[in-house]
C-alpha cells in the first residue's frame, strides 16, 4: 500500500468515529443547556455591537475584535472552494447536513469559549492566554493534565496544515492560474505580509481582523446576493433538491446516504472548527472577563460562516457546476461566470482574501500551542518558521495535504471534546444561573 492510500485509509477511520461524536457532543450540549444558544443569538448580536462601540474590562482585544479575528480563520478557502467540492462530492443534499451541525456546534462553540474565559490565565510576559490547554490544565483533575499537553502538541502541527500549507497552496494556485504570478512570487509577497502582522501579536492582528474581515464579508456577501437575485428563479429547485438529496442521497454527484451526511458534517466542522478548539484561543483573550457573554458572541461566527458557505453552495447548485468532476477553484469561477458573466475575478479576490486572513490568524493559534508546551521565548521562532512554511506550501502541491491536515484535526478535536463533556455539569450550572437582563 502507498503513503497517500494508508493515509486515506487513517483519515477515513478517524473521521468516521469524529463525525459521529462531534454531532453527539452538539446534541448533548444543546439540549442540556435548553437551547439556550439558539434562544440567545439576539442577545450575542447585541453584545457584540456594544462591544465595538465600547469595551471595557480586563482582557487583551474587545469582544468584537476576538469574534472578527476568528472569523478570519474560519472563512477560508474552505467557505469558497471547499464548499463547491462538497457540493460535487458529497451532492446537493450535504449542504443540509451541514446547516444542522451548524446548529448543534453552537453549542460547543459557546460552551468551549465559556470554558476559555473561565480558565484563562496570564503567561510569563503578563499577556492573557486561554483556550482548551488552559482549561483542561486548570479545569480537570491533575490525571487529566496530559490532554492539555496533547492538546497543544497536536494543535502545533495540525495549524500548519488547515492554516498554512493548504491555504498559501491554494492562494499560489489561484494567484498562478488567473493572474500568471509565479508561485516563489506570491509566497514571498504573502509571507512578507503575514510578518509584518503577526509580528505585532494579538493586538495588531485583531486590529487588522477589525477591518479586513468585515469588508470582505460585506463585500462577497453583498455580490452573492445580487447574483442569486439575478437568478432568483433557480432558488426553489436548488433548495428542493438540497432536501430531496439529503435523505436519498441519489442526487447526480451524491452518491451514497452517508457520503452525503459525512461531506456536510465535515465541511461544517471544517470552516467554523466545531470542536477543534481553535477559536476559543483567540475569544479567551477578549475582554470583559464574562464567560457567557464571551460564549454568545463566539457562537456567532457559526452562523456567519454558514453564511458564506451556503451562499456559495446554492450558486454552485444553482449553476450546475458542481456536476462536473474538476477541483473547486475551477467549480467556483465557472458559477460567478454563470451568475454574472465575466465576475469570476471576485472568487479570485475573496479566495486571496479568506486564505491570507486564515494566515494570519492560524499562526496565534499555533503560536499560543506552542508556547503552553515550551513557553513565550519560541514565539519569535515560531513566526520565523511559519513565514518560512508559507513560502515552501506555495511551491508545492501535495495531494496528500488535505487528508494529512484533517486527520490530525480530528486528533486534535478527542481532547477538547472530552474535556468539554467532563466539564458539562459546570457548563450548565454556569449558563441558567447568568442574569442576562444584567448585561
Amino acid at each position: 500500500m502507498d503513503s497517500l492510500g494508508l493515509i486515506g485509509d487513517v483519515h477515513e477511520f478517524v473521521w468516521g468515529l469524529l463525525v459521529d461524536w462531534i454531532s453527539f457532543v452538539g446534541i448533548f450540549l444543546t439540549l442540556g443547556l435548553e437551547f439556550m444558544p439558539l434562544r440567545l443569538i439576539g442577545f450575542g448580536v447585541r453584545q457584540a455591537w456594544q462591544s465595538l462601540r465600547h469595551s471595557e474590562g480586563e482582557g487583551s482585544i474587545s469582544a468584537f475584535g476576538a469574534l472578527m479575528t476568528a472569523l478570519g480563520g474560519n472563512v477560508g478557502t474552505g467557505s469558497l472552494a471547499g464548499m463547491a467540492l462538497t457540493v460535487s462530492l458529497g451532492g446537493p443534499g450535504s449542504i443540509f447536513w451541514f446547516w444542522v451541525v451548524t446548529i448543534v456546534g453552537m453549542a460547543v462553540k459557546f460552551a468551549e469559549t465559556l470554558l476559555a474565559i473561565k480558565f484563562r490565565t496570564h503567561n510569563e510576559r503578563g499577556e492573557w492566554v486561554g483556550g482548551p490547554m488552559y482549561f483542561m490544565a486548570r479545569g480537570l483533575s491533575k490525571r487529566w493534565a496530559w490532554m492539555g499537553a496533547m492538546f497543544a502538541g497536536v494543535g502545533t502541527l495540525a495549524v500548519f496544515g488547515l492554516g498554512n500549507g493548504v491555504q498559501a497552496m491554494e492562494l499560489a494556485n489561484t494567484l498562478n492560474v488567473s493572474l500568471g504570478l509565479p508561485r516563489i512570487v506570491s509566497g514571498c509577497l504573502v509571507a512578507a505580509l503575514t510578518l509584518g502582522i503577526i509580528s505585532g501579536g494579538i493586538q495588531r492582528i485583531s486590529r487588522v481582523s477589525a477591518v479586513l474581515v468585515p469588508v470582505m464579508l460585506l463585500g462577497y456577501g453583498a455580490f452573492m446576493v445580487v447574483m442569486l437575485l439575478i437568478h432568483s428563479a433557480a432558488i426553489p429547485d436548488a433548495i428542493k433538491l438540497i432536501f430531496n438529496d439529503a435523505f436519498s442521497g441519489k442526487a447526480m454527484a451524491g452518491g451514497a446516504l452517508t457520503v452525503t451526511v459525512a461531506s456536510g458534517v465535515r465541511r461544517a466542522i471544517f470552516t467554523q472548527e466545531t470542536g477543534m478548539g481553535t477559536t476559543p484561543i483567540v475569544h479567551a483573550v477578549a475582554r470583559p472577563n464574562d464567560p457567557v457573554l464571551q460564549g454568545t458572541i463566539a457562537m456567532l461566527g457559526n452562523l456567519i460562516t454558514a453564511l458564506v458557505a451556503t451562499s456559495t453552495g446554492l450558486l454552485v447548485i444553482c449553476s450546475e457546476t458542481y456536476v462536473a468532476n474538476q477541483d473547486g477553484f475551477t467549480m467556483l469561477s465557472r458559477a460567478f461566470d454563470w451568475g454574472i458573466p465575466n465576475s469570476a475575478w471576485v472568487g479570485i479576490v475573496a479566495t486571496v482574501l479568506f486564505t491570507f486572513s486564515t494566515l494570519i490568524v492560524f499562526a496565534y493559534y499555533g503560536e499560543r500551542c506552542l508556547e503552553y508546551l515550551a513557553g513565550s521565548r519560541s514565539n519569535r521562532l515560531f513566526r520565523l518558521i511559519w513565514v518560512g512554511s508559507i513560502v515552501v506550501a506555495s511551491l508545492t502541491e501535495i495531494d496528500a495535504l488535505w487528508l494529512t491536515t484533517e486527520t490530525l484535526n480530528s486528533i486534535m478535536s478527542v481532547p477538547n471534546l472530552i474535556a468539554i463533556v467532563v466539564m458539562s455539569s459546570s457548563i450548565f450550572a454556569i449558563t441558567k444561573s447568568y442574569n442576562f437582563k444584567a448585561s
